[in-house]
């Protein structure tokens, strides 16, 4: 160990011991020379004599820096001196070599933070590995939602679970000194923070205490990010008061900068306990015994030396319990079992919408890198027969070739480390266009911290390193071979750029290519495919919706609803054509209240399904533009006029079959009720899903308030929607200022909301086949462009012979689709199998759809055309006279 740090200190204390190196030579030389003069001989020939016995000093002072320092180091120091002098004196080549490389490892780490966000990334908690989530199966599907009673029974069993916390996100008004903004927050329960743990970087978090108490001393904790924004950082936010949902609120504590909650993608700004649910979450109580409502997620953390299996079987045996203790659930055990999932890395709703994409795209990113590499394999193939005379020269002077293959690699892993770094700052840029392309249209945006981090750095480093063996070790070892004498009997004979290398390694890319730009357009078919699903709307890009809220939810409807029939008084104050409000809107991916009903004569069977309900303000169809035959909803449609209804068309053909439904009468468990018209079928669930059978009741006849928590207007834009949503803020000022107008969206935004996996896979895969589309065409140019300037004389010789241009031309493009069409016959099966796999995130569209496969067919071959275009044109031109002189 003591060598090896004398030889470290050595290495990095050069220039003063080559001095002392020096004063050791001169002082070994004469006294060499004194012990010759000693012996008779003159001084002159005593020094002449003392050198040659001392021997080569240059020799010796080498052996001796081997001995003290360490080599490698001194090795690789004058590579990468020699790789930058390279690089610099061939500045158009180390330029696109960098485009390329930051683009291929640029790209790879954008795409690697954003799947290590969704995907790897734990909680910032102690111990996240220890954490679960619940869940159970209903009809085959996970659902998360648990009830009040059914947290309480869980949480009991302390024995396979330290703590088990309850908790629900949802939008809060906060107001702080008159500032209103309606902001991400939840509801927990007492003991929410602990079990994760996650302390106060100011104050105190919440507690069990709290749970009780609150009610009668509400608290709340907010964000480290909220902290700084609306206080400032100041340490006196604690104990100020802050209005929410329009009740007093004391701030008792700040978490710490990192955290966000349990859901990534979503940041919570405020937290308040539980216990205040009716004051800030509706006038029923939903956290009491009796309510059965499902709306409370559970996360939980293992008590120590229990394994997740034991904590499984144990809370699955009392969950079964809780649900035989219900009278309504009878007395077999559940049907629907709870699962425990890994809680670690937070809820699973990012994670179920983009994983497959992620690792999709995490695939075709790695092809644009592989493309990279074999694109600048090729240039440095055509580089290395460029240095020829160099390489052997250094060769003659007695170079080993494996000292040589060192250099050239380390020239190339200077190249993929700059290039790393300069993709990492690309990566930073592109991630939040990214996040805005995953969250486009949705109601919150998701909220994704992007900034490269350890693992990040790590993944960038060792691509860039192994991005450079890879493009690096094929033109090394090819260069390193040259033979010194092969070298100078061709030195001025024709030589192509590559042989067969650059041959293979241009199949390879268009190989990659054809992979990619079938897989693009496979997506992108698919996604016009579902842009273009009959939706029973029209023209969503001109209704306008917004969630208006007050400050508190006392009396909130029959504000609303006042609120609405001044507005639609005054539709030209809001540049509106019409406007309405409903409790379910279009694709909103869920429906409210569901009954069964009865029609007169008509026997019903036990096990019919429930039809769904939407209560909707006048003029809704209209405003929404759903066809409609018989009438629209009226304003007179209230609580004094006799009970009607609208009908979906597929309800109609359910309930009156081969018969007219208008003027027919409809049983629903409060009242009979009138048909007075049938829409068109809505999607209200999904794209992809069935139309739903509706009913629409008109809100005003006062059937809907105690089925509603919050409404939504929608307005139909009399020129454009940018105009209205400016003039509807101004009006709902005007008439009521302290509501807030928040969420505004147009219904096509909201369709797109929905699309969001499909719009990302599509859109990015587009992108990484146009970039390894460029990639290739650039490969290609640039070999045919250096292979052509090789064969100048060859080519001279022709022309003088009476070879024509259009001939030479055709020589040239057709050199060139050689490799192209072999990548093309190599990749069109991996494309097919690659399609095959696909399939599953493919609506309405194939794997092996051939108008696709045909269209990407025919891109490549034309890019690699117009790529050869200018080298065969450029063959062409050449005058003879000048290329034979140059020869």
């Amino acid at each position: 160990m003591r060598v090896f740090l004398e030889r470290v200190i050595a290495t990095f204390r050069r220039r003063r011991l080559e001095h002392d190196l020096d004063d050791e030579v001169r002082a070994h030389v004469e006294l060499l020379a004194a012990e010759y003069e000693r012996r008779g001989m003159s001084p002159q020939e005593a020094r002449h004599a003392a050198r040659r016995s001392f021997g080569g000093v240059e020799q010796v002072k080498e052996r001796y820096r081997d001995r003290r320092g360490l080599p490698w180091i001194d090795d690789l120091r004058r590579d990468l001196r020699y790789a930058i002098r390279g690089l610099a004196r061939s500045r158009g080549f180390a330029a696109i070599a960098l485009l390329v490389v930051s683009l291929g490892i640029g790209a790879n780490t954008a795409i690697f933070s954003l799947l290590d966000v969704v995907l790897l990334r734990p909680l910032p908690v102690r111990q996240p590995d220890a954490l679960v989530i619940a869940s159970h199966l209903v009809e085959g599907r996970r659902m998360m939602p648990f009830t009040a009673y059914q947290f309480r029974g869980l949480r009991a069993h302390r024995d396979v679970l330290s703590d088990l916390a309850a908790f629900r996100p949802l939008p809060l008004s906060v107001a702080y000194r008159g500032d209103s903004d309606l902001v991400a927050g939840q509801l927990v329960s007492g003991s929410y923070f602990d079990a994760l743990g996650v302390p106060a970087v100011l104050g105190r978090t919440l507690t069990a205490a709290d749970d009780t108490a609150s009610d009668r001393h509400p608290v709340a904790v907010i964000s480290y990010g909220f902290w700084q924004r609306r206080f400032g950082g100041e340490p006196d936010a604690i104990g100020q008061s802050i209005d929410v949902n329009g009740q007093p609120f004391t701030i008792v504590g700040v978490t710490p900068r990192g955290f966000f909650g349990t859901e990534p993608g979503r940041s919570v700004d405020v937290t308040v306990a539980l216990s205040m649910q009716q004051g800030v979450f509706g006038n029923r109580s939903l956290i009491d015994e009796a309510s059965e409502a499902r709306w409370l997620y559970l996360v939980g953390r293992l008590a120590p030396g229990v394994t997740h299996e034991r904590a499984q079987a144990v809370l699955a045996l009392s969950w079964d319990q809780i649900q035989m203790s219900r009278p309504r659930r009878g007395r077999s055990p559940s049907p629907n079992p709870l699962i425990l999932l890994d809680g670690s890395r937070g809820m699973y709703d990012l994670r179920d919408r983009f994983s497959v994409p992620l690792r999709i795209l995490m695939a075709m990113v790695g092809l644009v890198l592989l493309i990279a590499c074999a694109n600048l394999a090729t240039l440095l193939i055509a580089r290395s027969g460029a240095r020829r005379q160099e390489i052997a020269l250094r060769l003659g002077l007695g170079a080993g070739r494996g000292r040589l293959l060192r250099q050239l690699l380390t020239e190339s892993l200077l190249l993929s480390f700059i290039g790393g770094v300069a993709g990492i700052g690309l990566a930073y840029v592109g991630s939040d266009a990214l996040v805005q392309i995953m969250s486009r249209g949705a109601a919150q945006p998701i909220v994704l911290d992007l900034t490269p981090n350890l693992r990040t750095l790590t993944f960038a480093l060792i691509a860039s390193l192994a991005s450079g063996l890879v493009f690096g070790v094929v033109p090394s070892l090819r260069a390193a071979r040259f033979d010194i004498v092969g070298v100078a009997k061709t030195a001025s004979s024709p030589a192509h750029a590559g042989g067969r290398w650059s041959h293979a390694l241009i199949a390879t890319q268009v190989t990659l290519s054809l992979l990619l730009l079938v897989e693009a357009g496979l997506f992108t078919r698919s996604l016009s495919a579902l842009r273009g699903l009959d939706t029973g709307f029209t023209d969503g890009t001109a209704v306008l919706l917004a969630t208006i809220r007050t400050r508190a939810n006392t009396d909130q409807i029959s504000r609303l609803v006042a609120l609405f029939k001044e507005l639609s008084a005054r539709d030209a104050a809001v540049h509106a054509r019409s406007q309405t409000f409903t409790m379910d809107l279009p694709l909103s991916g869920g429906l409210s209240f569901a009954q069964n009903i009865d029609v007169p004569g008509r026997t019903r069977d036990n096990d019919e399904a429930p039809v769904w309900f939407n209560f909707v303000g006048s003029r809704f169809f209209e405003t929404m533009g759903i066809a409609i035959e018989g009438r629209d909803v009226r304003a007179q449609d209230d609580a004094t006029a006799p009970p009607v209804a609208v009908i979906s068309q597929s309800l109609a053909r359910r309930f009156f079959p081969g018969g007219r439904a208008l003027g027919r009468r409809i049983q629903t468990s409060a009242t009979e009720v009138e048909v007075v018209g049938i829409s068109a079928d809505v999607k209200y669930t999904g794209l992809m899903n069935a139309p739903t059978e509706m009913i629409y009741l008109p809100f005003l006849q006062g059937r809907a308030a105690s089925n509603v928590g919050l409404i939504t207007f929608a307005v139909r834009a009399e020129r454009n929607a940018d105009e209205t949503a400016a003039a509807l803020r101004q009006e709902v000022r005007r008439i009521a200022p302290d509501l807030l107008v928040s969420n505004l969206s147009t219904l096509e935004e909201r369709k797109d909301a929905l699309l969001a996996r499909e719009r990302m896979i599509a859109s990015l895969s587009l992108c990484f086949g146009t970039l390894a589309l460029f990639l290739g065409g650039v490969g290609l140019y640039g070999t045919l462009s250096y292979a052509v300037t090789r064969r100048t004389g060859e080519l001279g010789v022709r022309i003088a012979l009476g070879a024509d241009a259009l001939r030479l031309m055709r020589m040239v493009v057709r050199e060139s689709l050689g490799p192209v069409v072999a990548g093309l016959v190599v990749g069109l099966p991996l494309a097919f199998a690659a399609g095959r796999v696909s399939e599953r995130l493919l609506f309405d569209v194939r794997g092996s759809d051939p108008a696709t496969y045909v269209m990407a067919v025919a891109i490549l071959v034309l890019s690699a055309a117009f790529a050869a275009f200018v080298p065969a044109r450029r063959a062409a031109l050449v005058d003879p006279v000048v290329a034979l002189r140059a020869d």
